[in-house]
């Protein structure tokens, strides 16, 4: 007879009071939210109010201006319950809350000046640093190689810790990497808040399986705030977001949660593909220009919007905004549901396939939409 241990379930249910709360909390901040944004010029034009020479000009779809501090019903949340929900505040999670501040507050000023990425990689690299000095970071000697591999190490200046130089190099990619690829899949209402939410349900349940109050804290708490703001963000949307934090918020959960780095990016396959394939495409509009090459110009390059994202190719296959949300929802219910349950040999295989599956995925869609043009 099939007997369910109710006990084993406990931490999965002592976590809905805080995801409600937070879920209240976004969803009635929200509206507040959209009406300061608009006041004050945290905002985005549509492009019949906005200069041609504006970064992200081409692909703006909204017809009026919308606020773009939507961001904040997830942030708002976290800095007021984290503390009921980690009352030890220790150096670690202090540091993952100011840098946290810090993106939030960079993205409430990209909002409103349209900063470029020349501004906005160095404070990115400088958050990271803070979370690296206090704590947070990949152990790439038991993530990714044997342990004993040949390491240099250094005195960490704040913990007075060791620090493996592949771990801190590791990390100080992986953090501006993974928060712009996840900022980069948001172009359709809806789709960067729900893809976000999904992926915090994941690492939320890795971090009850493993026991780890931050990322329990972190993902259970922002997971609430994301669907307070979804009803109003999802197609028609009456309010944007910046999506950077939340690229960020995903990079420091895929360290906190201990979980494989192949797992972390099984779980992140779409946006990390998507950024890649951006990269390369800008990197090669770049370097037919006439500009000077240099890596600043390269990163203005990069930082220009375009119609070669996901979601932009969906919507020239003649998808609608709300069809390529749910899809893309779709995917990563699936790439995080089965990142949690396999391991070993079945995770490689799962994640070869997927990477592989996405390339012929964008292969076909290219191939599609230049005989769709044709025709």
């Amino acid at each position: 007879m099939f007997n369910l241990n109710i006990s084993n379930l406990l931490p999965y249910i002592e976590v809905f009071p805080i995801i409600f709360i937070s879920f209240v909390i976004g969803f009635l901040i929200t509206p507040i939210l959209r009406l300061i944004g608009l006041r004050f010029g945290f905002s985005t034009k549509p492009k019949s109010l906005s200069n041609e020479n504006e970064r992200g000009y081409e692909t703006r779809l909204h017809k009026v201006t919308m606020s773009r501090l939507g961001e904040f019903a997830v942030l708002i949340p976290l800095f007021i319950l984290i503390w009921n929900q980690y009352p030890q505040m220790d150096l670690k999670m202090l540091g993952i809350l100011v840098s946290i501040a810090i993106i939030g507050i960079l993205g409430a000023f990209d909002s409103k000046y349209n900063l470029s990425e020349i501004i906005k990689l160095p404070i990115l690299i400088i958050a990271t640093l803070i979370l690296i000095f206090t704590g947070t970071y990949f152990d790439i000697t038991s993530s990714l190689f044997n342990p004993g591999i040949p390491d240099i190490y250094f005195k960490n200046p704040i913990t007075n810790s060791d620090i493996s130089s592949l771990s801190f190099l590791f990390t100080l990619i992986w953090i501006p990497v993974i928060s712009t690829a996840v900022s980069y899949v948001g172009g359709v209402d809806g789709l960067s808040e729900g893809t976000t939410a999904i992926a915090l349900m994941i690492f939320l349940l890795i971090g009850i399986r493993i026991n780890d109050p931050i990322t329990v804290s972190i993902a259970s708490i922002c997971l609430g705030g994301l669907v307070g703001l979804l009803p109003y963000n999802f197609h028609p949307a009456i309010i944007y977001s910046e999506h950077l934090i939340y690229g960020f918020l995903i990079a420091i959960l895929s360290i906190t949660s201990q979980a494989k780095i192949a797992t972390s990016i099984l779980i992140l396959t779409l946006p990390i593909v998507d950024f890649v394939y951006v990269v390369i495409n800008r990197t090669n509009k770049f370097l037919q220009s006439e500009k000077e090459k240099n890596f600043l110009n390269w990163l203005r390059a990069i930082g220009t919007g375009d119609k070669n994202h996901l979601h932009h190719k969906m919507l020239q296959l003649g998808l609608k905004p709300h069809q390529i949300s749910l899809i893309q929802y779709l995917i990563y219910a699936i790439l995080g549901l089965t990142a949690i349950a396999v391991s070993g040999m079945f995770l490689t295989l799962s994640l070869l396939g997927t990477l592989t599956a996405c390339v012929l995925i964008y292969y076909w869609i290219n191939i599609k939409i230049i005989n769709n043009k044709n025709e």
